[in-house]
């Protein structure tokens, strides 16, 4: 699936440029979750409200013989 970074809240979408234009300086630390991040949850609630999820996968599904049946 791919995301277009405006659709994403603000603060994530600059998040996601940021990691971008530091990709191969960073040393990557290992994440520890404290819990769903309501700004995140409120998008992911959109889009499965919006029927994009059903539909992203609909079309991988489309395309990947393994999961056609």
């Amino acid at each position: 699936m791919t995301v277009d970074l405006d659709t994403l809240p603000p603060e994530l979408a600059r998040s996601v440029r940021a990691a971008r234009r530091r990709r191969g300086e960073v040393v990557a630390k290992p994440f520890v979750s404290k819990g769903l991040d309501p700004v995140i949850g409120e998008w992911a609630k959109s889009i499965v409200a919006s029927g994009e999820l059903d539909a992203a996968i609909a079309e991988v599904a489309a395309s990947d013989r393994d999961l056609l049946s």
